[in-house]
């Protein structure tokens, strides 16, 4: 136990863990003699998501394993959130936002303050001024971000004023 009361982990434990619930959940690991899986410190997803499941190493940077174990994209992302639609929003060491492949290539440069995941091919994304809006999956802001809060919601998007809900469309129309 250290200071904290909290359990202190060997490497070689967390990867038993890992390989536990990885079997778990109906999968298998392929081990070969002369490459180890690394250490995580721990799972953050309860499932795989685009075949990729969300991990964080021992210096709290996130990657992504696949269902062999293998460090798909390396932890070297402040914070990360599953992948939808082939992207994860992840957080750069200077607090921006932004949008990763499953290669872990950076497809939407880290430049938001805050980033939801995409549904629909938009993801809700918040500027420096604390306004959200939404980009294509391409980056393109297609409904400014001119709004204090909003949400996702099935085939519409609500926009959230002080107490007032409004509808709008796909283009940033209200609907009527």
């Amino acid at each position: 136990m250290d200071s904290d009361g909290l359990e202190n982990i060997s490497p070689e434990m967390l990867n038993e863990m890992l390989d536990e619930w990885i079997r778990s959940q109906g999968l298998e690991i392929e081990k070969k003699p002369e490459k180890k899986i690394k250490p995580y410190l721990s799972i953050c997803s309860k499932d795989f998501h685009d075949g990729l499941l969300l991990v964080v190493d021992h210096n709290c940077n996130y990657g992504f394993i696949d269902r062999t174990g293998k460090e798909v994209i390396s932890c070297r992302w402040a914070d990360a959130k599953d992948f939808h639609e082939g992207l994860s929003a992840v957080r750069d060491n200077n607090k921006n936002w932004g949008f990763i492949d499953k290669t872990g290539k950076e497809v939407i440069p880290c430049r938001w303050s805050n980033a939801h995941d995409f549904h629909e091919g938009l993801a809700a994304v918040q500027d420096n001024n604390e306004k959200w809006g939404f980009v294509d999956r391409t980056g393109k802001e297609v409904i400014p971000c001119t709004w204090k809060t909003v949400e996702h919601r099935l085939s519409n998007i609500s926009r959230k004023g002080w107490h007032l809900y409004r509808t709008i469309t796909r283009s940033g129309e209200p609907l009527t």
